[in-house]
């Protein structure tokens, strides 16, 4: 059932950590680190915490604040109290007098650096009010790479009102090609943006990330998959842009 699932992820991802933590010597030994790309170019992608949706396992400096504008009205405002610890706020701007139906408060503790380990890992937690619904949020996001180059697994539990939850799946990867170009792609389960569409089971999101030393301009193009059958017919089109401090 779903508590024998739950438990079994919990139960990988410790194994995962006694893992990575037997192989710091090893990694010692045979020496991970960054690409050759990281040490030549001159600017790094500021926004290396997520994809666009799909989290890293990286964590921000201390002291460090972003802003993140979705499509103009959606914003997202990040703190670092701590080298392994960011903290995150998100709402909407209000249209046509409408009241605000999105706010968003999260939390990322590092656990393993990805950039000192073979692996990176990171816990997980937000609350979340959409819609008139509220809903918490509680996981891991392991990954491996660095700021030019990344693959990211992110698990979570929903946990919904009057006791029920479900498990949320998402997989984001990017690749710089360029510099200050990076290309990406997220795929992720169904969330509530789609819940009452019983035809879809996920979303997809690819795009290209154009950065530059203290922020970042994305432009994707978003879609849902359906069960059974095609894609929706034309994606829709996304925008993200973020300031760095």
């Amino acid at each position: 059932g779903k508590m024998v699932r739950t438990l079994a992820i919990l139960a990988l991802l410790g194994l995962i950590v006694l893992l990575l933590a037997a192989e710091s010597e090893a990694r010692t030994k045979f020496g991970y680190g960054e690409s050759p790309a990281a040490k030549d170019s001159t600017w790094t992608d500021p926004d290396f915490q997520s994809i666009m949706f799909c989290p890293t396992p990286a964590t921000q400096a201390g002291g460090h604040v972003y802003l993140r504008n979705f499509m103009l009205f959606v914003f997202n405002f990040g703190y670092s109290p701590g080298d392994r610890v960011n903290l995150t706020f998100g709402s909407v701007i209000p249209i046509n007098d409408h009241p605000v139906t999105f706010g968003h408060v999260g939390a990322k503790i590092m656990l393993l650096d990805r950039e000192s380990f073979p692996v990176g890992l990171a816990l997980t937690g937000s609350s979340r009010v959409l819609g008139g619904d509220v809903f918490r949020l509680l996981g891991g996001v392991i990954g491996v790479g660095d700021r030019q180059r990344s693959l990211n697994l992110f698990l979570s539990r929903r946990y919904l009102e009057e006791g029920k939850a479900d498990l949320l799946m998402a997989v984001g990867g990017d690749l710089e090609i360029a510099r200050g170009l990076k290309i990406f792609l997220e795929m992720a389960s169904t969330d509530t943006r789609l819940e009452e569409q019983e035809d879809y089971v996920g979303y997809f999101n690819v795009g290209l990330k154009f950065f530059w030393e203290s922020g970042s301009f994305l432009v994707g193009a978003w879609g849902a998959v359906r069960k059974e059958g095609p894609t929706k017919p034309v994606p829709f089109p996304l925008a993200m842009f973020s300031a760095h401090w």
